[in-house]
């Protein structure tokens, strides 16, 4: 399985080129568009695929969040599944 930097869609050459090669589309509705790697390249482009709505957030201002994310959120050690070492959240993004 790819990491996070090898399944980053430019470097995979997904939709490069005009057209595209074959091998490095990403239509709709093949049933393959949602799978990963390519999931990464359809959520960013998403409107290009099917149609979407607008939806607005009203015309008041932001209402900002009365509570802070936990910074030791950074710390939380877990197994990931089929795995035998502990790691951190942020150790997992690069594991294949």
């Amino acid at each position: 399985m790819l990491n996070a930097e090898e399944s980053d869609p430019k470097k995979l050459g997904w939709m490069h080129g005009l057209p595209p090669p074959k091998g490095k589309l990403i239509m709709q509705p093949q049933s393959d568009h949602f799978s990963f790697p390519k999931l990464r390249w359809t959520v960013c482009h998403i409107r290009e695929l099917m149609p979407t709505e607008q939806v607005s957030r009203g015309i008041g201002s932001p209402t900002p969040f009365d509570y802070a994310i936990d910074d030791g959120i950074e710390t939380v050690k877990f197994t990931p599944l089929d795995g035998t070492d502990t790691m951190i959240w942020r150790e997992s993004l690069m594991e294949k």
